[in-house]
């Protein structure tokens, strides 16, 4: 067989480096993908129960379902939940959307460094850095909002509670025919040292969590004393305990509503419109607490929210 010549040689030499170089492209692992720009949204596709427990997450949260009681969700996103918050506490960074309604069994809180909006709320605690706006009512509420309360709507009505908000409030209906007491406080008044503001009501947690911490070591010392029976006193222990804490959180949601106040002082000439004005209404606008005066259109026939 004739030997190849010199130029065949050199380009067989070619290819076949050639080729090898292809196959090591072609075998060799692929570089993963370069992670997705901002936070992953975390979606819940049903209502969150005990079967899925609390929930913590570094970004947005949307549940498609209710919450059930005594669950917890914290995120540093939004939370949007398209139905019911049933006694559970939500924890948002940023913003907090409740398409359906707040409220019991328990005690329901929400607290979101931006705004929050809500269909109803009922016997809840809501926190708001920005504004809170309601659809229909707020009955029997506690609400700090470092922005507005906004329930302008045919059927936005506020029974009860006490509502805090720094640059105002605008409501359609405002107490209710039965004269249930319901306290207003805006602008300046929610700082400084008036029976409605942050201070004076941080003062009261700290004197109430002093008091309960006295009354623990007094029952620790007879339990400790008590030969028998201490069954009693452990659980008059427990509650006092549990009463504590719960005191504690609030004094520390406190704190951080009067540091948020601080950075964002409020606004020293609020609004304030309500339509329809029930007996039973204080207004704080920075010189106490004064009767709001009912309108005419307060009929005996009351309300969405008495």
């Amino acid at each position: 067989m004739p030997e190849p010549s010199q130029s065949t040689a050199a380009w067989t030499t070619a290819f076949l480096s050639s080729a090898e170089q292809i196959d090591r492209e072609e075998t060799a692992p692929t570089e993963p993908e370069s992670p997705r720009e901002g936070p992953i949204e975390l979606s819940i596709l049903g209502r969150l129960d005990r079967a899925v427990g609390d929930v913590s997450h570094p970004g947005p949260v949307v549940i498609r379902g209710d919450v059930e009681p005594d669950l917890k969700v914290h995120a540093t996103g939004r939370i949007l939940v398209h139905g019911d918050v049933r006694g559970a506490r939500l924890v948002s960074e940023d913003s907090i959307e409740i398409r359906g309604a707040v409220g019991g069994p328990g005690e329901a809180s929400l607290d979101a460094r931006g705004d929050v909006t809500v269909g109803s709320a009922r016997h809840a605690h809501v926190i708001a850095g920005g504004d809170l706006r309601c659809r229909f009512s707020l009955v029997q509420c506690v609400v700090t909002a470092h922005g507005r309360v906004l329930l302008p709507g045919d059927h936005g009505q506020i029974s009860g509670g006490a509502i805090r908000a720094s640059s105002g409030i605008i409501v359609r209906r405002l107490g209710s025919s039965r004269g249930r007491p319901t306290e207003l406080v805006i602008g300046l008044a929610i700082l400084g040292d008036g029976p409605g503001s942050l201070d004076a009501r941080i003062r009261i947690c700290s004197d109430t969590a002093a008091r309960l911490a006295r009354r623990i070591d007094q029952r620790c010392a007879q339990f400790d004393a008590l030969p028998e029976g201490r069954t009693p006193v452990i659980e008059e222990i427990r509650r006092l305990v549990g009463e504590r804490a719960r005191t504690l959180r609030l004094q520390a949601s406190l704190i951080r509503q009067r540091r948020q106040a601080t950075a964002h002082p409020p606004e020293p000439e609020p609004v304030f419109r309500a339509d329809i004005v029930f007996p039973g209404v204080t207004l704080d606008a920075g010189d106490g607490p004064r009767p709001v005066p009912p309108t005419s259109e307060s009929h005996p026939g009351g309300g969405r929210g008495d």
